[in-house]
């Protein structure tokens, strides 16, 4: 998941119970990055997405 940081530069998540409150802050930090990176690479990927990057027309789920 850390590859898809675009703030910090991590391979790993580390474990957060060998650093104590800071260790957790940090994690949750590359978690955050990590999931605003995701969701950049997927909305690049969906063929609805318009160039400025928003949706034109998100489409329906069925159902």
């Amino acid at each position: 998941m850390t590859g898809f940081c675009q703030r910090f530069n991590s391979p790993v998540a580390p474990d957060p119970h060998y650093s104590g409150p800071a260790g957790f802050e940090e994690v949750l930090g590359l978690a955050e990055d990590a999931c605003e990176g995701l969701l950049l690479y997927v909305r690049k990927q969906l063929p609805w997405q318009a160039q400025t990057g928003a949706p034109a027309a998100a489409p329906r789920w069925p159902g």
